[in-house]
Parts: C-alpha cells; sequence; structure tokens
C-alpha cells in the first residue's frame, strides 16, 4: 500500500511511464508485466507524437562569386533570354539586380549573342561574353567590351538554375587598372522575354554609370 493516498480525479490525464512503471513495481508486479507495460506505454506515446512539419524547400536566388583585383561577391543573380527579333541575334542576359532603377551592388550584368530560344540549349557550351561589373557605386567600373571578350561556359541548367564558369583575361577599369577576371555564377532564369534592346536603357544594356 502507497504511503499516501491520491483521489481518481487528482490524476493527471498523462501519467510520465516511468511514474507508472513505479508504481507497478511497489505493488509487486512481475518483471515481464512491467517490460509489457512499458512497451505499451512507448507505442501509446509515439502514436501521440505530433506529426513534424515537412522541411520547406530553400529556393535559390543565385550569386556571382568573382574575382578581380578583389573578391566581389553577391547575394543576387538572375538570367534571362531576351528574343530581339529582327534578324539579329537573342542575348542571354545575367545580372546581379532584379530592377535596373533599383540597381544593387556590386552590381554585375553579363550579356551574350545567341542564337538559343531555351536556356537548355546553352547547357555545355562556352560563350564569348561581354561582362560589366562594380564592386560599389564609388568603385571604378571593370569591363571587356572593348579590350577583350570573357567566356561563360555554362555547366548545368537544372530547376531553372543555371551554373557556370566566368573567365576573362584582362578586365579594364574605368581608371585604367588591368587584371584578369574569374569565378562562377548561379543564376535564377527568370524568363524569357521579346524586347528591342535599342529601347531599352543603355544603363541596362551598357551599365553608364
Amino acid at each position: 500500500m502507497l504511503p499516501f493516498s491520491i483521489s481518481s480525479d487528482a490524476w493527471p490525464k498523462f501519467v510520465p511511464p516511468l511514474l507508472l512503471v513505479c508504481v507497478f513495481a511497489v505493488s509487486g508486479c512481475k518483471q515481464e508485466q512491467l517490460e509489457q507495460f512499458a512497451k505499451q506505454v512507448q507505442e501509446q506515446t509515439i502514436d501521440k507524437l505530433p506529426e513534424l512539419p515537412t522541411p520547406m524547400k530553400i529556393v535559390s536566388v543565385g550569386a556571382f562569386k568573382l574575382q578581380v583585383d578583389k573578391a566581389i561577391e553577391t547575394s543576387k543573380a538572375n538570367a534571362r533570354i531576351i528574343i530581339v527579333g529582327d534578324g539579329r541575334p537573342n542575348v542571354l542576359q545575367l545580372r546581379s539586380y532584379q530592377d535596373v532603377a533599383a540597381e544593387e551592388f556590386p552590381s554585375v550584368l553579363v550579356q551574350v549573342n545567341t542564337t538559343a530560344t531555351d536556356i537548355s540549349q546553352l547547357v555545355g557550351q562556352t560563350l564569348n561574353a561581354t561582362v560589366y561589373l562594380s564592386a560599389s557605386r564609388y568603385e571604378p567600373i571593370w569591363s571587356c567590351q572593348d579590350q577583350s571578350i570573357a567566356s561563360l561556359t555554362i555547366q548545368s541548367v537544372q530547376e531553372n538554375v543555371l551554373k557556370g564558369d566566368l573567365r576573362c583575361d584582362k578586365l579594364i577599369s574605368s581608371q585604367n587598372a588591368s587584371s584578369p577576371l574569374s569565378g562562377t555564377v548561379e543564376a535564377v532564369f527568370a524568363a524569357t522575354s521579346v524586347a528591342n534592346l535599342d529601347s531599352a536603357s543603355n544603363r541596362d544594356n551598357m551599365v553608364q554609370k
């Protein structure tokens, strides 16, 4: 007999298994009965455990990771193919900002002339590209438009994310410094759009500041 008494109304709805085992032990229950009871309590407890929520899928927002005269890394990168029309090449555009009117820094723009209309058609190709980049609004603009051509190698396109390598032997800054360019890009493919580059913003096409 227990050294104290508890009314049935006072028992909590959920009694910890260890306490119940102790009660049965004091009552002189056999070992096999204790083991069976413990197993039943364990199974009931597991059945009542709440289901864990399914982990949310992390959607990539992309990034440029480049090395010029210093490391330049962006927190965003998007890709799109612009269908120019009028017999002119289409343009694959990779950039670190979404809105031209709200440019973010570091700022990177990569443009490639192509006949492709779908980004998946470019996987495995190394393409000639023009590059413009700046670490901040107050730092020089690096480009290879007139001096040399960069190479963009597209490694893969999976779940609308383009992954590639970017290289250029010689970038020239707006202060006439020179440096090689190397690095990677992981860009989220936004859309294929139809546009005339002549009517587009010079800031978007040439990154003129």
